[in-house]
Order: structure tokens, then C-alpha cells, then sequence
């Protein structure tokens, strides 16, 4: 009697199992089929930003002179690819505002 009343319960079991091996299966494809199919990005350093050379003279670490050609190579390699230098302004960075315009001349 115990023997009949626990084959429906096996048999539930046995479908449950693989019911979630198949959710566990299908998710596992998902994730590399996603992975497959994104965008490799190419990681690449950044290199020396202002702020990391404004750091190294501060320290003593390079001298006015290379400190001054280092911020216009990367001042100029900016200019040639169009990105705009984050935190670029350093304390005795600050420039004026352009003059306002007048009436009438826009």
C-alpha cells in the first residue's frame, strides 16, 4: 500500500527535477547566447589625464618643464579627437567668461 501511494509522488518529483533542469539549461544558453552576441568593447587605458600629471608635479615627480610638454601633448591629442578632458581646470586654471554679445549681432 505504501509502495502505490508513493509512485505518484516520485513521479512528480522526477518531472520537477527536470523541469528545473530545463529552466537552469535554458538559462545558462540565454546568458551565452547574449554574451556571443554583445559587442566585444575594447578595453584600452586611458593613459596620463591632467589630473594624474598635475599629481605626479605636485609630488615632485617631473619637472616644470615636462610637466608643461606633457599637458599639451594631451591637450592637443584632445583637440585632434574631440574629447573634451575631464576635470581639466586646476586651481589657477580659471578663465574669464566670453564677453556678452551684443543685440542684434547673433
Amino acid at each position: 500500500m505504501l509502495s502505490s501511494a508513493s509512485q505518484p509522488f516520485s513521479s512528480i518529483l522526477f518531472w520537477s527535477a527536470g523541469l528545473v533542469g530545463l529552466a537552469l539549461l535554458a538559462a545558462a544558453l540565454i546568458v551565452w547566447v547574449r554574451r556571443r552576441m554583445s559587442p566585444k568593447e575594447d578595453v584600452q587605458p586611458q593613459g596620463f589625464t591632467l589630473a594624474d600629471l598635475r599629481e605626479l608635479h605636485k609630488k615632485g615627480q617631473m619637472t616644470d618643464a615636462e610637466y608643461e610638454r606633457a599637458k599639451e601633448l594631451i591637450v592637443q591629442s584632445m583637440r585632434k579627437t574631440g574629447s573634451r578632458p575631464e576635470n581639466t581646470a586646476g586651481p589657477a586654471d580659471h578663465r574669464a567668461p566670453p564677453p556678452p554679445q551684443k543685440p542684434g549681432s547673433a
